[in-house]
């Protein structure tokens, strides 16, 4: 049987299709679009014009799925005083119940996600980094310890400290003391080999290592992390180009969003970052599957 879950995000709105035989499950189609919901709220009220575009491409990815859906959001939703209007009109127009996910449900859903998909990997920090939000979870033996959700993401981090297309030196510095500031709360996250990042992010981060030649591995060291993060930090028309050829709906929030992994990956002093392809979908399939 088909199943479809849809992920509406703060940057992106997200639809990833599943095939499940008994307990076997496969990845079918992905689509995604960006519509940068976070970015159009006003006074804490999502415009008409940005429902209609959000209903309109949930309506476009249940034509193509053809499978039973599921719709859930995340920071995108959460602090906006007309939930209940947008809620009501994707019920209306879309024939959908929306599911808003807290930000704790969504760090676990994501681990949930991410040890299906690694299950290897048994001791680290899981790093979501969205685009309005951050979750950062702590685990070992498989078993999650400590987590928090964190209100910065890299479009939010873009349109908080950015004044051009990409960060300026001393924008890369405000960057990271607001990180090293909220990280310092949690005496948690610090002292970890392994860095494991989930998310788009992670998998954009992931996918520019490996076609500039960094790395063809998903396991890195912290030291190659760096050395890409200063190479893309100085975008000329050069790097320009690739980040459009390869990762055109993260040109703008891309460096942003490495920026804060490079101070979340000095704070936790980590040996080696890990990029997972498994993530919050994969996770929230699983509990509805389970019921």
């Amino acid at each position: 049987m088909l199943y479809s879950v849809i992920d509406i995000g703060s940057n992106t709105v997200k639809c990833q299709v599943y095939s499940v035989d008994g307990n076997a499950i496969d990845r079918k189609c992905f689509y995604t679009k960006q519509l940068g919901l976070i970015a159009k709220i006003s006074d804490g009220i999502l415009p008409e014009y940005a429902i209609k575009e959000l209903t309109d491409t949930i309506n476009e990815y249940k034509r193509n799925a053809d499978a039973a859906v599921y719709c859930f959001a995340t920071e995108s939703l959460r602090k906006i005083y007309n939930l209940s209007e947008v809620t009501q009109r994707i019920k209306k127009d879309c024939d959908l119940e929306l599911e808003l996910i807290s930000g704790r449900d969504e760090a676990l859903l994501s681990f949930s996600g991410f040890l299906a998909n690694s299950p290897n990997i048994t001791d680290g920090i899981m790093v979501d980094m969205g685009g309005g939000s951050t979750e950062i979870l702590k685990f070992e033996n498989s078993t999650p310890l400590y987590l928090n959700s964190f209100k910065f993401g890299c479009l939010s981090l873009r349109r908080d400290h950015v004044s051009g297309r990409f960060p300026n030196e001393n924008e890369i510095c405000t960057i990271r003391r607001r990180i090293a500031d909220e990280l310092n709360a949690y005496p948690w996250i610090k002292d970890t080999n392994r860095l494991c990042l989930i998310g788009g992010t992670g998998s954009a981060i992931g996918k520019l290592a490996a076609k500039l030649g960094y790395t063809t591995m998903p396991e890195f060291t912290s030291e190659t992390f760096i050395k890409l993060f200063e190479y893309l930090s100085h975008p000329d028309d050069k790097i320009t180009e690739l980040l459009e050829k390869y990762i055109p709906a993260r040109i703008e929030t891309i460096i942003p969003g490495m920026c804060a992994y490079k101070q979340i990956i000095e704070t936790v002093n980590a040996k080696t970052v890990y990029i997972s392809h498994g993530g919050i979908r994969d996770g929230y399939l699983y509990r509805k599957l389970r019921g």
